[in-house]
């Protein structure tokens, strides 16, 4: 431990490598402004999607408005960039929010005088997304103006840390509990936090850019400049081409299409998560009906649900618990923790088994509630590091479960009655599940 240099021999208290940017004022303000406005932008994508349920549950309605706010921000971001060289950063960064906080404003104005309509949030979506093309430039470009080049790692780190903890967590979270109050109000909430943004901005000190050296050019030679810039870097044009494809075939309909799927018993009810990645609900519908109601806020990347054997309940996670509730609606009933969850299942005679934690063993209880008790215990020897995703074989006490490794996963069953585990089938595999034979084309066995 350091001691004071004025030579007292008392320890001094060094703050940690990564809040040395935060020594400097104007960066100070800068991150302050920036975390406050990315709670706003979480708080504002819960409300976007509940508003565009609100005014239309066409499935494409949501889909409109997405690409209504990012057609703009796609096309103005070149000259995005082009504006943060050529004009004071600062600047950049008060505008592109002042136009992004009036649209917010605007949205939550005409959805407390009930006048909003689906393409009055279409056109103010993309006023949104086009603000946010002059701001994501000028954002990047300001920080080394701020912080010398010898913290730029630790200022980027800030940055880093701070986007997924209120962007994805913290606005999110708080703009569930504001929809429920006032949608509208949700909104005007979001805006604030333009006005706090656009003040820390404002008290910063001016950092004039330096003019470009030789002959002044145009906007459009400097977009030009920028593409023959990225065309002679295989790396980098590589790297976004990759990219664009994952965001297009990948993490798109990941985002969006259902999964987790489970069919009650009798074909009647269909169950299954939904939703964008780290806001997913848990969702149960009855087949043939167009409508589907939550059942789970919080699954926390939830492994499918399960229904009981006579399909009159519905098991599932929520909230780090276990919980079940009848499927023709009612108050949900806490069984037991699950902090983790790695699947679960429904057996004939009563008895639930799951796995509450992604590294451990299966317990099981009664369906009523009670004691947990173990049913599997990890094998060290094998190199077990989790027991997951169980399924009863048909209406027995035996239950199928994938046994994860360090180099592989089998597919074990083990006895509700003498805990014997055996091997069903060695290999690679994700989920068993149980048809009895000769149950048709198409139909497979463990």
């Amino acid at each position: 431990m350091k001691t004071d240099p004025g030579g007292n021999g008392a320890p001094s208290r060094r703050r940690p490598v990564i809040f040395e940017p935060l020594k400097h004022r104007d960066f100070r303000l800068l991150w302050s402004g920036m975390t406050v406005s990315l709670i706003g932008d979480g708080i504002f994508i819960v409300t976007l999607a509940w508003q565009v349920y609100e005014l239309s549950d066409a499935p494409t309605a949501l889909s409109l408005v997405g690409l209504a706010m990012t057609v703009p921000n796609v096309l103005f971001l070149l000259i995005g960039g082009v504006v943060s060289d050529r004009f004071d950063r600062r600047r950049v960064l008060v505008a592109a929010d002042l136009v992004r906080g009036l649209g917010v404003g605007a949205m939550g104005l005409l959805s407390l005088s009930g006048g909003l309509e689906l393409w009055h949030l279409m056109v103010l979506a993309a006023v949104y997304g086009g603000g946010t093309a002059f701001f994501g430039p000028a954002f990047d470009a300001i920080v080394p103006d701020l912080v010398a080049s010898d913290l730029l790692i630790q200022a980027n780190a800030l940055d880093q840390f701070v986007r997924p903890a209120a962007w994805r967590l913290a606005g999110p979270a708080i703009g569930g509990v504001l929809v429920a109050w006032s949608t509208g109000g949700a909104f005007l909430v979001d805006a604030a936090t333009f006005a706090v943004s656009v003040v820390s901005l404002l008290l910063m000190s001016p950092h004039p850019i330096d003019g470009p050296e030789g002959e002044p050019t145009s906007a459009l030679a400097d977009v030009r400049e920028g593409f023959r810039f990225v065309r002679q870097r295989v790396w980098l044009w590589g790297t976004l081409v990759a990219a664009a494809f994952a965001y297009l075939l990948f993490i798109g309909p990941q985002e969006v299409l259902p999964r987790a799927v489970a069919i009650s018993p009798d074909g009647r009810y269909v169950a299954y998560l939904a939703g964008p990645s780290g806001h997913e609900k848990t969702y149960l519908r009855l087949v043939g009906e167009r409508d589907a109601r939550v059942i789970a806020e919080l699954p926390w990347q939830s492994p499918q649900p399960f229904f009981s054997p006579d399909s009159q309940w519905i098991a599932f996670f929520d909230a780090g618990k276990l919980k079940k509730m009848p499927v023709a609606g009612g108050v949900p009933v806490t069984l037991a923790d699950a902090p983790t969850p790695r699947g679960g299942t429904w057996g004939a005679d009563g008895t639930i088994v799951f796995a509450p934690i992604s590294r451990g063993g299966l317990m099981s209880l009664p369906e009523d509630g009670g004691v947990v008790r173990p049913l599997t215990t990890l094998d060290d020897a094998r190199g077990e590091t989790s027991h997951r995703q169980p399924a009863f074989v048909g209406q027995s006490r035996t239950v199928l479960f994938v046994a994860d490794g360090t180099s592989d996963r089998f597919v074990r069953a083990v006895s509700l009655d003498t805990k014997e585990v055996r091997v069903v089938r060695p290999g690679d595999a994700l989920r068993p599940i149980y048809t009895p034979t000769g149950a048709g084309p198409g139909k497979s066995r463990p």
